[in-house]
């Protein structure tokens, strides 16, 4: 019993030291974390404006990054690190889509982790990149929208919004047939199935697939990107059951692979309900 008296205080002070040593280790990382969030905060000019840190760093959604938020004139910027490096968005469209989101949790990581800071796309246009996509914000919508996965591969194939398309004008969505999906854009759309890939079309194809009621009509899906052909003098777009074409002249048409002339060598012109044969001079 003596000795054990004489051992306990030795206890305590042993259990005193690991907790101390513990309460070291944690500050450590905690300093560590806060460092790359200074760092970057000064790295970005922030520390001369008006931006102002937000409580201390916090896990993101999936548990495997942290978030600093600041506030400048009453709207929040975030810095993001994880394991793609550390990133500030100084946009608050693009902060507030991402954690609406769910952040890198979205749809089981569509987008991932934020892999840029914010970048300007043009005059009223700021995004940033991330894993596997982007989310972006321009004067041609109200609220901040995504690309992301083979949709934005190809619009990326496409120059992106220095091409025909255009800035985007929604997320992802859902085709009204529920074959696929679809993103919208100021000058035409990219479908995406996993049978047809992601396929783009815009101008007087978009006019002329919409009159036939888009993916719910007689075409079906685009199984080709619009594309000029000098033999055609036309952009052609290839659909699961037919064909766009419209001319150099600005003359448009369809074709049908069920309708053919007698010779069976090449296809008819048809209307846009894909079954009426088209006088010769018809032209959309």
């Amino acid at each position: 019993m003596n000795q054990f008296r004489f051992f306990k205080p030795l206890i305590w002070i042993a259990l005193l030291s690991i907790g101390v040593s513990c309460k070291k280790r944690d500050s450590s990382v905690d300093t560590g974390l806060s460092t790359l969030f200074s760092d970057k905060y000064k790295a970005l000019g922030w520390d001369t404006q008006n931006i102002t840190k937000v409580g201390e760093p916090q896990k993101t959604k999936g548990g495997n990054g942290y978030v600093q938020y600041y506030s400048y004139n009453g709207k929040t910027l975030a810095i993001y690190q994880s394991s793609t490096g550390t990133f500030g968005l100084a946009a608050p469209d693009l902060v507030s889509k991402y954690d609406a989101l769910g952040q890198e949790t979205f749809k089981n990581g569509a987008l991932g982790y934020p892999t840029s800071d914010m970048k300007v796309c043009g005059s009223g246009c700021v995004y940033a990149e991330f894993e596997k996509g982007i989310i972006l914000k321009s004067t041609a919508v109200s609220e901040a929208v995504t690309l992301y996965g083979e949709i934005y591969k190809k619009y990326t194939s496409l120059n992106r919004w220095d091409g025909v398309l255009g800035y985007p004008t929604t997320d992802e969505l859902d085709l009204t047939s529920k074959r696929g999906r679809y993103n919208v854009f100021k000058s035409g759309q990219i479908y995406w199935s996993s049978t047809t890939g992601a396929q783009a079309f815009w101008g007087k194809t978009q006019t002329l697939y919409g009159s036939t009621g888009y993916d719910t009509g007689w075409l079906g899906l685009p199984t080709s990107t619009t594309s000029y052909y000098e033999g055609n003098r036309a952009y052609l777009t290839n659909f699961e059951k037919g064909v766009i074409g419209v001319e150099d002249t600005g003359c448009g048409y369809y074709l049908n692979y069920a309708i053919k002339y007698p010779d069976g060598n090449s296809l008819k012109p048809v209307l846009a309900d894909g079954k009426t044969i088209a006088p010769s001079n018809k032209c959309y």
